[in-house]
């Protein structure tokens, strides 16, 4: 990773802490937004029409 700010989840502290394994048997959940699409938009994606 380059320079710059980065937030680290719950998760991702329990990884660094050892207390999370990296294998699972089932993939993440990615939450739904609004728009039923899977995910959030990045702020630098085009907005649409």
């Amino acid at each position: 990773m380059g320079d710059g700010v980065y937030i680290l989840t719950e998760r991702g502290e329990g990884y660094l802490d050892g207390k999370i394994s990296t294998y699972e048997d089932e993939p993440d959940r990615v939450p739904q937004n609004d728009d039923e699409n899977s995910g959030v938009s990045s702020p630098s994606s085009p907005e649409s029409p």
